[in-house]
């Protein structure tokens, strides 16, 4: 099956996702193992879940729920998830939420204990671009052996593999379309698909800057740690500065984390980021995007038909020139417009996200309605692994919680029915909070007091606890104020720089 039929976050396991088995944690897990902070169990709150994940998705198409924020952003997020996070939105183990055939069962929340014990994650918790580079090219053999990981990835000379598509690029693919990445969630959806091929050129590009004088190993090496460097400062810098409050993202970097501490030998990644936080992305998702000359206005590509089979791809497996990204479409670049905007972060999302047709792994069968859901989906799970509620984690952090009255703050009937008949204006689900916290206190350009926190202290934490990442490494010349130096004359300090450098169509 190809694996675009599958739309962001299709619910169902792919064993390719895990290549690791580290922890997962509550950053409050007091909170969690309390049930006064946490919402109460039983048939009304599962029912009043389902029917605010359904009050929650919407076909407005005005831009007048355009945020500030471009769309680049949008998909950024959504790389950096799947560089540090698999399983916590999949149908395996103790986080499955649905029957077989997809349909909603009923719910009993899991002790917290047994969440952490169990609940594994499929990644490092690294900004360390994974995704990207697999595990690596075999380095000190001097040739690839062809049965490999390596060599599916990678070419003689060790740089990874992309395929020319005038006028830009494209991913590795086998005859069927199947896309030849280290993380088949970067081929979801045709936006991210194409941020994974810029990755694929910046470290090629980066290399091709290097000495010459360099082995093929030494400058797989070189290359690979500037473009970690240069994705870890533009997460930091730019990314972060964007999506949340700003002045929480300067606490953080100048003070230094309060609530998140991964200071074990195993970092571990808090359930209240994976699970509710940094789910407002999903509230960011455009129902149509212009991509080019070709596609703009009316003819740009809804999520439910730009990853239909046969639409993307031609015969032979390749994707059409046609669909190639121009990415001033998505960032802001010098002599060109201003790039689309993400929607809003606020509680609602594209009506598309609420149909996804995800399917039985190799079958043209449909899963039932829960899975096809993706606001349910979300819900569901905060409730089934006992995520604190937002009062209880804005009164942990001493951040006034926002009031029923704020909580219902220019929401529509079918969400303040739904948010009455779990009684969630008192106990409110921490992704719900988090994203009318962004709209009542931010207009929705990025996120509030709570979610930018939680944002923050994850991500720099992360940055933080590798030795190896550039914020522990400022002395090397690469380093500088103002960004990566990845070649001479090339700093990197924004996403819409590390797009220029790699050279993808702008």
């Amino acid at each position: 099956m190809d694996p675009f039929k599958q739309l962001t976050h299709g619910g169902v396991l792919d064993v390719a996702e895990i290549l690791f088995h580290t922890r997962f944690g509550y950053m409050f897990p007091l909170l969690a193992e309390n049930p006064d902070w946490l919402l109460p169990p039983g048939a009304t709150t599962q029912g009043a879940l389902l029917a605010l994940g359904t009050a929650m998705a919407t076909d407005d198409l005005t831009q007048a729920n355009d945020s500030t924020i471009p769309a680049i952003f949008t998909y950024l997020g959504q790389f950096i998830d799947h560089n540090i996070t698999a399983q916590t939105d999949r149908e395996i183990g103790i986080s499955r939420i649905a029957t077989p055939d997809g349909n909603v069962m009923d719910l009993t929340p899991l002790p917290a204990d047994e969440v952490a014990h169990k609940l594994i994650n499929g990644r490092r918790p690294q900004l360390d671009l994974e995704q990207v580079y697999g595990d690596g090219p075999a380095l000190g053999t001097g040739v690839n052996l062809g049965e490999t990981e390596a060599d599916i990835l990678y070419n003689m000379q060790k740089e990874l593999k992309v395929v020319p598509v005038p006028p830009g690029f494209d991913v590795p693919r086998q005859a069927d379309g199947t896309a030849i990445i280290a993380d088949m969630r970067n081929n979801e959806n045709l936006n991210v698909s194409q941020l994974q091929c810029a990755f694929l050129l910046f470290h090629n590009n980066i290399a091709q800057a290097l000495p010459g004088a360099l082995s093929s190993d030494e400058r797989y090496i070189k290359a690979r740690r500037l473009a970690r460097w240069a994705y870890q400062y533009v997460v930091v810098n730019d990314y972060l500065r964007t999506v949340c409050d700003p002045v929480v993202v300067d606490d953080v970097l100048d003070n230094g984390n309060r609530y998140y501490a991964p200071n074990s030998d195993t970092a571990f990644l808090p359930l209240e980021f994976s699970v509710a936080a940094f789910r407002f992305g999903h509230s960011m998702i455009r129902p149509a995007y212009n991509l080019n000359p070709t596609h703009t206005g009316a003819t740009a590509l809804p999520l439910s038909q730009a990853l239909a089979v046969g639409s993307l791809l031609d015969a032979s497996g390749k994707l059409k020139p046609e669909f190639i990204v121009q990415w001033h479409n998505f960032a802001q670049f010098a002599m060109h417009p201003a790039p689309q905007m993400a929607r809003r972060i606020d509680p609602l999302i594209s009506q598309a996200l609420g149909k996804l047709p995800v399917f039985l792994p190799g079958s043209q069968t449909l899963l039932g309605p829960l899975l096809q859901q993706l606001a349910q989906r979300n819900l569901l799970r905060g409730f089934l692994l006992s995520i604190p509620t937002g009062q209880a984690v804005a009164e942990a952090m001493d951040i006034r919680p926002l009031s029923p009255a704020n909580l219902t703050d220019g929401i529509s009937p079918a969400i303040k029915s739904a948010l009455v008949a779990g009684e969630f204006q008192s106990a409110t689900p921490l992704w719900y909070y988090i994203l009318q916290e962004a709209r009542f206190q931010q207009s929705g350009n990025r996120l509030g007091s709570v979610g930018s926190r939680i944002v923050a202290e994850t991500l720099i934490g992360l940055v933080r606890k590798d030795r190896t990442s550039y914020l522990n490494n400022l002395s090397d010349p690469a380093v500088t104020a103002n960004g990566i130096s990845v070649a001479s004359g090339h700093v990197i300090a924004t996403i819409a720089e590390l797009l220029a450098f790699a050279g993808v169509p702008v």
